[in-house]
């Protein structure tokens, strides 16, 4: 008897270390979701940048123009949907000193279909490569002027501290 109750506790003890072992693996893999938020250095390193011309928008079109990096398979940027909404409904009633831009990499049938089904009343782009506007991750959210040079930026889930810097920016 001793020697079966010895067994399973062994037993007991290596399944406890494998599944240990694979939820640390899990979260290694897959830290971005529970641990991504809006950094400075990420934010930093967009401010001052001169994006290049966009095909089918001017940067002297606006004054100052805040570019959503988006893509539709992004947790992240859905779950900042009822965010970015909020700005839309502020630039369509005038509260908003910015016009936006959403770019996005996903064909236009289907990003379509998503920013309506989200609310989400602004110019796009679609199937443009983000890269081109130096958005490594999304979303990405970059305040632009007139010269195409970034302001500011906030990249990531923001925090509802850091959607408040944002409608501070931007709110007239």
């Amino acid at each position: 008897m001793n020697s079966v109750k010895n067994i399973l506790e062994q037993v007991t003890n290596v399944a406890t270390l494998v599944v240990c072992g694979l939820l640390v693996w899990f979260v290694i893999g897959h830290r971005e979701i529970f641990f991504h938020r809006a950094t400075p250095s990420s934010d930093s390193m967009l401010a001052g940048k001169t994006l290049a011309r966009l095909s089918d928008y001017a940067w002297d079109s606006h004054p100052t123009t805040l570019v959503l990096g988006l893509r539709q398979d992004c947790h992240f940027c859905q779950a900042s949907m009822p965010f970015y909404k909020r700005l839309s409904d502020a630039e369509h009633s005038g509260r908003l000193h910015a016009h936006m831009l959403t770019v996005m990499p996903d064909a236009a049938d289907s990003a379509a279909v998503y920013l309506h089904s989200n609310g989400l009343d602004t110019q796009h782009l679609f199937g443009h490569p983000l890269g081109d506007i130096n958005v490594l991750g999304t979303p990405t959210l970059m305040l632009v002027n007139s010269r195409g040079m970034v302001t500011q930026a906030w990249v990531g889930q923001l925090t509802q501290s850091q959607e408040k810097d944002v409608t501070n920016a931007l709110e007239q």
